[in-house]
């Protein structure tokens, strides 16, 4: 499997965030309607023979072999399907996640690229939810974008998820405060220490209907707050948002205990 230049470890806080990511537009958006898949299609079942067996070889952390059938899975969905059908998008999608998970982030970004081109742009969606397949690839390209420190590139598809969010849950689910808290994060990053302020408040006030939330962590969203918050020398604020993080934690170790 032929690498770009870039590599780099992908650290565990970004990989929480893609689960994160994965997580909500499961539970958001289910991507496909399994009523509308046509079962007698011998080309369709042997699309998805490959991708389950690549999938098994994903978690198996076995990527070589993984690699190989999704290679084959995109063959066959492009001789079969088109260049532009949705199986297309998603096979490409699952090889960026290949090739992230290995630190091959140019080449993970150019695959999501391409996969959010297609998305975008379908007019048949053969019983794929357009809009949560867009939603995906536009994170998955926001988030490579932060990996790489280009938030600002990150920022306008971060926003443009979060309008699609809006639209789909309204303003107080869960998925929204992840989002905020991703903007709030490249905010941070670029010392836009009031945008971030802002957007972690947004998401704390969510979040607070929620207290048991780990997608995003409520605990983290705090914590996250706090520092904002003591870096422009709000020091009551935060040890209160500070406090209220530390109380949280200890009531989950009660419940987990």
């Amino acid at each position: 499997m032929e690498a770009l230049p870039l590599r780099c470890k992908v650290p565990s806080a970004w990989h929480r965030w893609w689960l994160a990511c994965l997580l909500v537009t499961a539970v958001v958006f289910p991507l496909q309607a399994q009523g509308e898949l046509l079962r007698d299609d011998p080309q369709q079942l042997g699309w998805e023979e490959l991708s389950t067996s690549y999938r098994v070889f994903y978690q198996q952390k076995q990527y070589e072999r993984a690699w190989v059938l999704a290679q084959e899975a995109l063959r066959l969905a492009e001789q079969y399907f088109g260049p532009d059908h949705p199986y297309v998008a998603q096979t490409l999608n699952d090889l960026g996640y290949l090739c992230q998970q290995q630190g091959k982030i140019q080449q993970a970004e150019m695959l999501h690229q391409r996969a959010l081109a297609i998305r975008e742009n379908m007019t048949e969606t053969f019983g794929v939810d357009k809009q949560a397949a867009v939603v995906q690839s536009l994170s998955n390209v926001a988030k490579l974008y932060q990996l790489q420190g280009r938030y600002a590139d990150a920022e306008p598809l971060l926003r443009r998820v979060l309008d699609l969010l809006q639209q789909r849950t309204g303003p107080n689910h869960p998925s929204i405060a992840a989002t905020l808290y991703y903007l709030a994060q490249g905010a941070q990053a670029q010392d836009h220490l009031e945008d971030a302020q802002t957007l972690l408040q947004q998401a704390v006030a969510i979040l607070d209907r929620y207290p048991q939330a780990r997608y995003p962590d409520s605990v983290q969203v705090l914590e996250t707050y706090a520092a904002v918050l003591r870096k422009r020398n709000r020091f009551q604020e935060a040890q209160m948002i500070a406090k209220k993080a530390e109380t949280l934690r200890s009531l989950r170790r009660l419940t987990e205990d």
